[in-house]
């Protein structure tokens, strides 16, 4: 779950323990790294390659290797090349995960600002040619529906947000408010008091503060202090989606966009690592192309067993588009696949608003749910 950088120490003493207890294993059937896929760590790019590419060397390289991701995750081609197996959700919150054990399309984790944030694809195939054609009719999907992306409920300022459901009938209670730009699931800190300012200024509602960073997706959150939602005219809560319980108890749901860690307004947060050409950054179309691209093994070997697109790599800020390119962060080397080509396409586009913050934008669609 993302929550803000990691400490390079944090993440060495719990690498360090995890791979001591996998070697003290006798043996190993398989392993299934089950991981969200959108940490990040202080020095460290690629978080998730990096912690399996050690555990695939304690491991050993005849088990079996299985990554499960969240959709929102960010995959590179080296984390494809060292999973036998890789898929991902397709919904959030994560009701699909036995429909999607087959598809891996990713969105990614779109507040990473690293070369490998990026939505993608995962295509296996029995030939290169079948892989890359593959990955291309998908990489022309994502670019093609780049405009169909919205909201899975109606969208507002928090204002405009409180208003509505303020003023909603009785039939529409209890009224649901999600604060999505300080949402702790999606690695907002929590403490962002834009909302808060506003709810206090109507002296009838309750607030509840946490002392840890905390979401609330579930109805005994909110029962075990004695508060009863379904009681309640309007409930906000600092996150995105509405978990399925809350989802099912609430009569309306707007979700506002205030600003916050994880702000919808993607294209004013400032990345500047990742590459580019990225959608909504740069609005032509990318080169689709899928090319060859094999590990250092492979080449060696002289064949090429995997097939990824690759982009231009200039990670010029969008800020300001004057600045010459960034070519300093080069991917490390890959671990050769032992079975199926597969092909990791990275399609150099993220949804966003543009313009100015219009309470409607397009963005990302997280559920097959219908609007509240």
């Amino acid at each position: 779950m993302p929550g803000g950088a990691v400490t390079a120490a944090a993440f060495a003493e719990l690498s360090a323990e995890l791979l001591r207890r996998l070697g003290e294993l006798p043996r190993h059937d398989g392993f299934w790294y089950g991981i969200h896929g959108a940490m990040t760590v202080e020095g460290v790019d690629d978080t998730e390659a990096v912690l399996l590419a050690r555990i695939r060397e304690t491991v050993g390289t005849d088990v079996i290797v299985s990554t499960s991701m969240d959709m929102h995750g960010n995959v590179s081609r080296e984390l494809a090349h060292v999973s036998d197996l890789i898929t991902c959700s397709r919904m959030a919150p994560h009701e699909d995960r036995m429909e999607t054990k087959e598809p891996a399309i990713w969105v990614g984790y779109a507040w990473a600002d690293e070369p490998h944030n990026r939505a993608a694809v995962v295509v296996t195939g029995p030939s290169e040619a079948a892989v890359a054609q593959g990955a291309e009719r998908l990489a022309r999907g994502f670019w093609e529906a780049r405009g169909a992306f919205a909201f899975v409920a109606p969208t507002g300022s928090l204002a405009e947000c409180l208003d509505e459901a303020r003023a909603s009938s009785c039939d529409a209670r209890p009224f649901f408010v999600s604060d999505t730009g300080d949402n702790p699931t999606a690695g907002g800190a929590s403490d962002v008091t834009w909302g808060l300012e506003r709810v206090l200024a109507h002296p009838e509602l309750y607030v509840i503060i946490t002392r840890l960073r905390k979401p609330y997706h579930h109805e005994h959150d909110f029962t075990g202090l004695a508060l009863d939602p379904r009681r309640a005219d309007v409930v906000v809560v600092k996150i995105g989606h509405l978990e399925p319980e809350l989802f099912a108890l609430s009569a309306g749901w707007k979700m506002a966009l205030p600003p916050g860690g994880v702000d919808q307004y993607l294209v004013g947060l400032g990345h500047h690592r990742v590459r580019r050409p990225m959608f909504p950054f740069d609005p032509h179309m990318p080169d689709l192309d899928a090319r060859p691209a094999s590990s250092p093994v492979e080449r060696a070997a002289g064949r090429a067993g995997r097939v990824a697109h690759r982009a231009p790599t200039s990670r010029t800020d969008h800020r300001d588009e004057r600045r010459p390119a960034d070519t300093s962060g080069s991917s490390p080397g890959q671990i050769p696949l032992r079975r199926n080509p597969v092909a990791v396409h990275r399609v150099r586009q993220r949804f966003a608003r543009t313009g100015d913050r219009a309470p409607t934008p397009p963005a990302v669609r997280h559920s097959t749910r219908p609007s509240a």
